[in-house]
């Protein structure tokens, strides 16, 4: 992957205010262009069909399951602001795509929607989110900022049951009840100034959809587009567990399926190949390899039962027969019929997978592949995608033989608190030095004997005491003198040094209140210098201006 067109290393932007966008906007407005007629005239074969035919068939079938699942969560509006449902599925209008999973987003994660739209504007074509709902519930306890006499720290609110073990898809949306708790929760915080008014607009909107939606991953859906669009960003959703079940993605799926062992080895060459390049030595780092025996073979997705959290899936080979299955056990048979490449067989596979109650889910490499092939004219990633996909583009340069299509990186820091933000670097070099300074209280006191108390009895002989003690030991280490000696020595130092050091009270008392200040402050920069707190939480006009798009 030594000529990927992305760098090595995307570093998250840690000031405030400050953008990640790569490549520069004019190379992204032309790397739209340069991807739509690639893939457009793309000679690709897969199964008994042709690249640009199944992305205008994809773009089709998967169009329908955005206006349907838009119509299902808000009766009577359309998905993308001023877009019509009939630009969402048009395959002459660009699609610009990104993805997430379904969580409280921070501005870091909103910017790629900022970055969608707004391309999406420039070439007059439509956003698609990819909710990724197959994968388990993170970020879903909601973080609020808390004023305590001018002390900040955070209070979490979880909107997630306990049942971190199953996808999102699959955990229940939190009942009108359960809503009404959590609002109940937040109107009791006491909350910065600045926070109110967002807080007041969240609370209204969690009890407009409270309810709503058929799991906890749609309920983030609703929660984080309503919030986005007041802010004039907006995109159309495509629910990954939707997504997966579509004939186009299980299409994909059956031509790695009948290629898999060439398919695992391309996987696992692209992964060396990125920690090659990148000097990674944990082998689990991007990614774990895939494991290849006689006869089982990992594949790079998912399987879903019912009632059961999600497995890796496993191809296995036994006497002829093709099974589908679990690390443990092979769960369900693909007959004959259902293993040629054609379409035909893409239905049976469907047919089949419905029957026997399992479902597919892709893990991130093989989601990005087939969006990126089969189904975007551009993907803009945040910085974490943007990096494994350098994986992606190996893997699609080793199986498929063609050169991927480029993506965007986009990613910001805005800082809740960022009008009265404090240096962390400065707190925490000013209580450093104040710590430095308690030490020298207690073993260099010498150096703090000033006018206010060099005048006090004693002063000048503990001075010269320490000094001279100061020079027996020198000479003892010198002359190598006993340990018994040196001992004396040492004693006669830190007896002297208590002596000056009981002598600069006033001094040890102003440090110790200098450092619970420092502390106190260093505690509440921690807060404002988190980047990752819900983008709902703040200011209007202070989040588009932290979004708008600088493009020099």
């Amino acid at each position: 992957m030594t000529d990927s067109n992305y760098p090595v290393v995307l570093n998250t932007p840690q000031k405030h205010g400050e953008q990640l966008l790569y490549p520069t906007i004019g190379e992204m407005l032309k790397a739209i262009d340069i991807n739509r007629v690639v893939l457009s005239q793309s000679s690709l074969q897969i199964l008994d069909s042709d690249l640009p035919s199944m992305r205008r068939e994809a773009r089709q079938e998967l169009g329908e399951v955005v206006r349907c699942y838009a119509q299902k969560l808000r009766p009577g509006k359309a998905g993308g602001g001023e877009v019509t449902y009939d630009a969402v599925g048009d395959y002459s209008t660009p699609l610009i795509l990104t993805g997430h999973q379904c969580q409280f987003y921070h501005c870091g994660i909103l910017i790629k929607y900022t970055l969608a739209d707004f391309l999406a504007r420039a070439i007059g074509g439509v956003v698609w989110n990819v909710a990724v709902d197959s994968d388990l519930p993170k970020h879903s306890s909601l973080s609020v900022p808390i004023d305590s006499a001018g002390k900040l720290s955070v209070q979490h609110l979880p909107f997630c049951p306990d049942q971190l073990s199953m996808p999102v898809e699959l955990l229940p949306v939190p009942s009108v009840a359960e809503v009404g708790g959590i609002v109940a929760k937040l109107r009791s915080l006491t909350v910065p100034e600045k926070l109110k008014q967002p807080m007041a607009r969240l609370v209204e909107t969690l009890e407009r959809i409270a309810g709503r939606g058929g799991n906890l991953g749609e309920f983030f859906v609703l929660l984080n587009r309503y919030l986005a669009e007041a802010i004039n960003v907006s995109w159309c959703d495509l629910p990954l567990s939707e997504m997966s079940g579509s004939s186009a993605f299980t299409g994909f799926f059956l031509d790695l399926l009948l290629q898999r062992r060439r398919m695992s080895s391309c996987y696992n060459q692209a992964l060396g190949e990125f920690r090659a390049a990148n000097r990674v030595r944990n082998q689990s780092q991007p990614l774990p390899d895939l494991t290849i025996d006689d006869n089982k073979i990992e594949m790079p997705f998912w399987i879903l039962r019912e009632q059961h959290s999600r497995s890796s899936l496993y191809v296995y080979e036994s006497a002829g027969k093709i099974f589908l299955g679990d690390q443990d056990n092979a769960l369900l048979e693909i007959p004959a019929e259902a293993f040629e490449p054609n379409m035909q067989a893409v239905g049976q596979l469907r047919r089949l997978l419905k029957e026997g109650n399992m479902a597919l889910r892709p893990k991130a490499l093989m989601l990005t592949a087939f969006v990126r092939l089969f189904l975007a004219d551009y993907f803009v990633h945040g910085i974490g995608g943007g990096r494994y996909d350098q994986v992606t583009d190996g893997f699609i340069r080793l199986f498929y033989g063609v050169e991927p299509p480029r993506f965007a990186v986009a990613s910001a820091t805005i800082h809740l608190f960022a009008d009265c933000e404090p240096s962390l670097t400065a707190i925490d070099t000013e209580r450093s030095r104040i710590q430095r300074l308690k030490r020298e209280l207690l073993y260099n006191p010498q150096r703090h004997i000033d006018d206010s108390v060099a005048g006090q009895a004693d002063v000048a002989k503990l001075l010269e005491q320490r000094r001279q003690a100061v020079e027996d030991s020198r000479k003892l280490r010198s002359a190598n003198g006993s340990a018994q000696q040196r001992r004396a020595a040492f004693e006669k130092i830190r007896d002297v040094n208590e002596q000056l050091s009981g002598l600069l009270d006033k001094k040890r008392q102003e440090l110790l209140a200098a450092e619970k200040r420092m502390t106190a402050q260093l505690e509440n920069a921690n807060v404002s210098a988190n980047r990752e707190f819900f983008f709902g939480l703040f200011d209007r006009k202070e989040l588009q201006q932290g979004l708008t798009i600088k493009h020099l």
